[in-house]
């Protein structure tokens, strides 16, 4: 969703943007960096970001550094373009509500849009019980001073697990206390009335159903890193990305008929 042409391009920061696109690696036909710093790609993207979220902003940036060779794919987004500025009045409700995500905890909300979510992991139910063992375990210490040794080894256990999934799921963490702003903005878009014909649009009402599931699971996993400790987001954290991945592949990635 854009602003409209007369309005001044608002200021991100394109060192964050890039590094969204590089963590979330390069797909086929990726415009390389040596090749995008000779065209000057920077203040072409400067110049044409208008876009009215964070979330927004990193999605245009990942679209004008993937080559589109077929001539389908830009003319639909010439069409839609056009139709949403055809649209002016619902444009600028949609814009009203997109406004929020633009944030800076919007911009985590960038992986979710562009690749979606991770895979689901391998029985879940495990890592969640190897994450909530030691606890107890050294609570029981004052009791029990053998409970010392399982709790420790489901300690070493977790480091080991943090050490090979870590890396793969590192660019979804700060994006999980916010996904639930994600799928407002969604529900609300698909509520506006008087839209314009857009496929898209004609999805995100069909997935209602779907957000709205996802919200009433959401309600008892969301977290808000920035009222937490370090050491208590990072847990919180972890469990949260355990929990949601157990409905990731079932709920969040429903896909209309």
């Amino acid at each position: 969703m854009t602003n409209t042409p007369a309005d001044a391009p608002p200021e991100h920061d394109l060192d964050l943007v890039r590094l969204y696109h590089q963590a979330l690696g390069d797909p086929p036909g990726t415009v390389d960096e040596a090749t995008w710093q000779d065209l000057a790609m920077d203040d072409v993207f400067g110049k044409m970001d208008r876009t009215a979220s964070w979330a927004g902003s990193q999605i245009l940036y990942r679209w004008m550094r993937v080559l589109e060779p077929e001539d389908r794919i830009l003319e639909a987004r010439s069409r839609n373009y056009q139709t949403l500025r055809n649209h002016r009045a619902w444009m600028d409700r949609a814009r009203a509500i997109l406004k929020p995500l633009g944030e800076s905890g919007g911009a985590f909300l960038a992986p979710f849009l562009i690749v979606g979510l991770p895979d689901q992991l391998p029985r879940p139910w495990l890592y969640i019980l190897c994450a909530l063992v030691p606890l107890p375990c050294f609570l029981g210490c004052f009791l029990a001073p053998w409970l010392f040794l399982p709790g420790l080894a489901f300690l070493c256990v977790n480091i080991l697990i943090n050490t090979i999934l870590g890396p793969k799921l590192a660019p979804y963490y700060p994006a999980f206390s916010r996904i639930h702003a994600l799928i407002e903005v969604g529900d609300t878009l698909a509520a506006l009335r008087e839209a314009p014909p857009l496929p898209e649009i004609d999805r995100l009402r069909q997935c209602r159903p779907a957000m709205a599931r996802v919200q009433a699971r959401l309600s008892t996993l969301s977290v808000d890193r920035s009222q937490l400790s370090e050491l208590a987001a990072a847990i919180f954290g972890y469990l949260n990305m355990l929990g949601r991945s157990r409905f990731a592949a079932g709920v969040i990635s429903v896909r209309p008929a």
